[in-house]
């Protein structure tokens, strides 16, 4: 996770380490989810509000 203006940047990495899904999502929301640096997670993705971007 990576904490930019009120934003948390959530990264996923795939079973081989290699980058995965990228989500923005707000700091309240990292807190109900009780989300932390390492943490494994599950991404579900809402078709409507997808953004696809080249990798950084």
């Amino acid at each position: 996770m990576d904490l930019r203006a009120g934003v948390n940047l959530v990264c996923g990495l795939l079973g081989d380490g290699s980058p995965g899904l990228a989500a923005d999502i707000t700091a309240a929301s990292a807190t109900d989810l009780r989300l932390g640096p390492g943490q494994r997670v599950a991404f579900t993705v809402k078709a409507r509000k997808v953004s696809i971007h080249r990798a950084r």
